[in-house]
């Protein structure tokens, strides 16, 4: 029974070799996530699946200690967010297709269908998380136009499935932020720690297609004075959630305000003002995790005059109330 609570409590873990990996987890059901193994000596392939509705989240882990082509089953076609978090080689094609070399940190968009894509791995451990969802859902995250004109006719050149942007996106440090807590999530239950999964996936694909529709932005160059004042107002962030205005970071870290945002922007992918909320929603889910304590201490503790207010915010947020949260 401690394997099994073990593995309740850890949704996407790391697992660098086999015997990692306890054997009563080949075939049991977790209740947070779905996990399948099948192998042999040469290689070993691990696949969880969390539901974290309107998305389904997807961790494999491949060891292997020689060059092998893999087949993975695919359940229904649909669009993949994929990025892989191993260093190794990585070559993913459709059969008659080009292969693509797949690195380390790059967010791609996939469109995969039941044709078996085959997947070179170089030895060693690897490890790949998608995010699935539905084409319907593309609205939610880009622009109609950038829709038709972009991602639609990629994904008609493609009927045997395969990458749709042109380029990668590179994993910046929000990108980075957000991967980690969907592979981490908080909560106790499996109805918040879904939602709350939910939720960082929304906002990891709205940040992608983002980086997809709009040009990169031209900065001025920063130096290693403005980065590290930025990186502190950063911090400073994460560690006073409470009423941070732009101007108090300025006169804190000897910065201007023009400098900060576009640096800030560019340097983590999102804006200050955006970064303090979800940071006051992240602290805010991360209390509601503790045993024995209230809304109105938790709304205290995030800036929020009114129970009412953080109620509503927080529950606008995750699409889940506090309560819910806290106690299902």
């Amino acid at each position: 029974m401690n394997l099994i609570r073990q593995a309740e409590q850890q949704i996407f873990a790391d697992f660098v070799q086999v015997e990692n990996v306890p054997e009563i987890m080949h075939s049991y059901i977790v209740p947070h996530a779905r996990r399948t193994v099948y192998g042999n000596a040469r290689v070993f392939v691990f696949k969880q699946l969390l539901e974290a509705t309107p998305f389904r989240v997807w961790q494999h882990h491949v060891i292997t200690s020689q060059v092998i082509d893999i087949h993975p089953h695919v359940d229904h076609p649909g669009l993949h967010l994929a990025v892989t978090l191993s260093s190794l080689n990585v070559h993913s094609g459709m059969r008659g297709g080009i292969p693509e070399h797949v690195r380390q940190g790059d967010l791609n968009l996939f469109y995969v269908t039941y044709e078996e894509k085959a997947v070179s791995i170089h030895p060693g451990t690897h490890c790949f998380l998608n995010i699935e969802f539905g084409e319907a859902q593309l609205p939610l995250f880009a622009e109609r136009a950038f829709i038709e004109q972009a991602i639609l006719p990629a994904k008609a050149a493609n009927p045997l499935g395969g990458v749709i942007n042109a380029a990668p996106v590179a994993l910046d440090a929000y990108a980075s932020m957000l991967l980690e807590q969907i592979r981490n999530p908080l909560g106790c239950n499996e109805y918040a720690r879904s939602r709350y999964i939910s939720k960082q996936c929304e906002l990891l694909l709205v940040h992608f297609f983002a980086q997809l529709q709009y040009p990169p932005l031209e900065y001025q160059p920063l130096t290693n004075e403005d980065i590290n004042s930025i990186d502190s107002a950063k911090a400073y962030i994460k560690a006073n959630t409470i009423g941070v205005q732009i101007s108090e970071l300025c006169e804190l870290f000897d910065i201007s305000a023009e400098k900060l945002q576009y640096g800030f922007k560019h340097l983590y992918g999102t804006s200050v003002d955006a970064f303090v909320i979800l940071w006051r929603l992240e602290k805010a889910a991360v209390l509601l995790t503790l045993p024995e304590i209230d809304l109105q201490l938790v709304a205290d503790e995030t800036g929020y005059s009114h129970v009412a207010a953080f109620v509503n915010s927080f529950t606008r947020y995750y699409n889940c109330a506090p309560d819910q949260f806290k106690q299902l």
